[in-house]
């Protein structure tokens, strides 16, 4: 009984012929500008503001919090260093600040 053996052929890789060189693209300094090329001041402006209104009404959201609570806030974190408590003041601010966020951000 003799092994099977099994048939191969190796083909030559196909060559293309090469393509014509691509076009130069001559660019002028003006394309090279880069990020910075049309800053507006405007925008600038515009993003201070709303910058200093989101931190606004996050600072007034922790004091009204504050105000409702029986408690004193700054002496439960600072003084007893109440860890639960300081994870529901960070909550409070992140929720403020995801909601300015989203009213600045819509249309």
């Amino acid at each position: 009984m003799q092994p099977e053996t099994a048939k191969v052929t190796a083909t030559a890789p196909t060559t293309t012929p090469p393509s014509a060189p691509a076009p130069e693209i001559k660019r002028s300094r003006k394309d090279r500008s880069g990020i910075f090329s049309r800053i507006y001041i405007a925008d600038i402006v515009a993003t201070l503001i709303y910058s200093l209104m989101g931190l606004v009404i996050a600072l007034f959201g922790y004091k009204v919090y504050d105000w409702i609570t029986p408690f004193d806030l700054r002496k439960e974190l600072e003084i007893d260093q109440n860890t639960a408590l300081g994870i529901v003041c960070g909550a409070i601010i992140i929720g403020l600040c995801i909601i300015v966020a989203a009213a600045i951000m819509s249309p």
